[in-house]
């Protein structure tokens, strides 16, 4: 295989690797839309169950307890917790998938790129070895600056994980102490 086929062989496996990339992609987008309207369907029947329940009620005592109660602010708060976690899910697993795929796509492109230079070089004419050079110290720098992004990447994805962790926690004590403070109102 002559370098000029080899390097028609790795732009092919370079492409190929972009449109892996992009389907990854929007299989994630089209599990948040799934989210999405799943939620907004949800949120659509809880409002008309409210909407019915208020318009039911006898008097503004009766209105206040139902739609205040420890019962529905517990509920509101754990479907808003629920749906940001599987945000959150479908957005570390996407971003997972396209890291596995860069990450072993990389590896074999670096190879391939670094074979046709190699074989470049041996047919080309004396002088041009400091291009060569100049080439392969370009692809050792971007390899270096994808590895410090993917460094990042996992540093803020951890620390994603941990404020998500702690809003929850924060949500679920809010939730708990307006659900007893409800509940103590409607029972004076």
């Amino acid at each position: 295989m002559t370098s000029i086929e080899q390097f028609h062989a790795a732009q092919l496996s370079s492409l190929e690797t972009l449109f892996r990339l992009g389907a990854k992609a929007l299989e994630g987008t089209e599990k948040f839309f799934a989210l999405n309207v799943q939620t907004a369907k949800r949120l659509l029947s809880d409002t008309q169950e409210t909407t019915q329940a208020a318009a039911s009620s006898k008097n503004s005592q009766e209105l206040f307890a139902q739609q205040f109660s420890a019962r529905s602010l517990t509920q509101a708060t754990d479907k808003a917790i629920a749906y940001w976690r599987h945000a959150y899910e479908i957005g570390t697993a996407t971003a997972d998938e396209i890291t596995r795929l860069i990450d072993s796509e990389a590896t074999e492109a670096k190879a391939k790129w670094l074979s046709a230079l190699d074989d470049a070089v041996k047919n080309a004419p004396a002088g041009t070895e400091n291009v060569v050079t100049l080439m392969k110290t370009a692809l050792d720098g971007a390899t270096q600056a994808y590895d410090g992004l993917q460094k990042v990447t996992r540093e803020a994805t951890e620390a994603a994980e941990t404020n998500l962790e702690h809003m929850t926690d924060s949500a679920l004590k809010s939730a708990a102490g307006a659900a007893g403070k409800g509940r103590q109102r409607t029972e004076a």
